[in-house]
């Protein structure tokens, strides 16, 4: 179950300036009740981090483990599935809509091969327990630049209060925005300190080793556990292989595309490439 945890920390005033500051000294873990299951709460933040289906596609079963996730490795543009009889691609969106990336692409099956049979490998490089201090420091001088924009604001409030004066009111409502976005950052932020525990990370890591690995493979399940590992998944056609990009990490593992040499497409005109037609599944990869 997913539980929050409470900062303990102390406020100080500056005697020139009277601002006030707080600091966080520790936390203690699990401290408040349950709210939510950890494993629904890792799947729906993972969700916010990637590329949702749109329109009539939102209500298709999930049908590639790389859906959401996918990106071109020339462009950064989503990567998209484009059927041609009974073979699928993955192709970049852009080039597909002939905007000016490289009509590339690859077959979706040797993608779903190729990190099906490397899980091990993408486990072992796996970063684990990344160093939250940078974290805790970001968090601590966002909660004092917070506290001291909370005072700022209550300023403003009092002198509009007396003045009425629009110049007040204009400087309100922007120390407000300003609030709000510190707030909505420093949630980001302490999310992102809860995904970086050591215990979440091999609880993730055991769930992709599991889902890529079983024999009665389910797709749609495979997707979610990489969603809630993996940032983005770099399809890289002319170098033969897909670039996992790690979770809350600079970490990049390399897996090979087997028999890249049969399965990369190159365009041979604009309007005629080779080895890939058909229609577009509507869908990212």
């Amino acid at each position: 179950m997913l539980r929050c945890t409470l900062v303990l920390g102390k406020s100080e005033h500056d005697v020139e300036t009277r601002k006030r500051s707080d600091k966080a000294l520790a936390t203690i873990e699990n401290y408040f009740p349950p709210l939510v299951e950890r494993e629904l709460f890792d799947s729906v933040n993972a969700r916010l981090g990637t590329t949702a289906p749109r329109g009539r596609n939102a209500s298709r079963p999930v049908s590639s483990i790389v859906a959401g996730l996918a990106k071109c490795s020339h462009c950064g543009s989503s990567v998209i599935r484009v059927s041609k009889g009974d073979y699928i691609y993955l192709l970049c969106s852009r080039a597909h809509a002939k905007a000016g990336c490289k009509y590339q692409a690859v077959h979706y099956k040797e993608v779903e091969q190729a990190l099906r049979l490397n899980v091990e490998v993408l486990i072992d490089e796996a970063p684990r327990g990344s160093s939250k201090e940078n974290l805790e420091d970001q968090i601590a001088n966002l909660d004092t630049g917070l506290s001291e924009l909370k005072d700022e604001a209550k300023e403003l409030l009092r002198d509009f209060r007396a003045t009425r004066s629009p110049t007040m009111r204009s400087a309100l409502t922007e120390a407000e925005r300003n609030i709000e976005l510190i707030e909505n950052k420093l949630q980001e932020l302490r999310e992102r300190r809860e995904r970086l525990a050591l215990p979440g990370i091999l609880r993730r890591l055991t769930t992709l080793r599991n889902e890529l690995g079983r024999e009665d493979f389910d797709v749609a399940a495979a997707n979610r556990a990489l969603k809630a590992a993996v940032g983005r998944i770099v399809v890289n056609p002319e170098a033969g292989r897909v670039e996992v990009h790690w979770r809350d990490s600079d970490a990049v593992s390399e897996v090979p595309i087997w028999s890249r040499h049969s399965t990369v497409f190159s365009v041979v005109t604009p309007d005629t490439p080779q080895g890939v037609s058909g229609q577009q599944e509507g869908r990212t990869a």
